[in-house]
């Protein structure tokens, strides 16, 4: 019984993997630009890739502001720089995975000091993500 579930599982996978297609991937770059989808990408990830340098200075990136109703927060990783050097920074990535519901958000991630609340010196990254009918554009 164990090997046929084994057997079974191993043939659904490609499947289960190839359901969320490849994601988008945004960069800080990407900021203010505007990123459309349809209901029917339900599932589909968004990945947000960011410069990281909080193991020297403490700052970090962190999800500010989104629709939970539209978009969910699935993941955070953080790949460390490839080159290990004191202050060299690595890539955080915030990653995001569509409801399926219709509407319109903001990501909004922003680089600062979680132990700080007076510290207003963070800067702040915001992709807009519209979940509409009809066909799929990035402006």
């Amino acid at each position: 019984m164990k090997t046929a579930f084994l057997i079974l599982s191993l043939m659904l996978l490609p499947l289960l993997s190839f359901s969320q297609g490849t994601p988008l991937i945004l960069k800080e770059s990407d900021g203010g630009k505007t990123f459309t989808f349809s209901p029917s990408d339900k599932g589909k990830r968004i990945h947000v890739e960011l410069y990281d340098n909080s193991g020297s200075t403490g700052y970090q990136w962190e999800a500010k502001d989104y629709n939970e109703a539209l978009i969910r927060f699935a993941d955070k990783t953080y790949t460390p720089p490839a080159v290990q050097m004191p202050g060299a920074g690595g890539t955080s990535v915030f990653i995001f995975e569509l409801t399926g519901k219709k509407g319109n958000t903001p990501i909004t991630l922003k680089l600062n000091r979680p132990f700080d609340k007076e510290d207003k010196s963070g800067r702040e990254v915001s992709y807009n993500i519209l979940i509409k009918s009809g066909k799929k554009k990035k402006k």
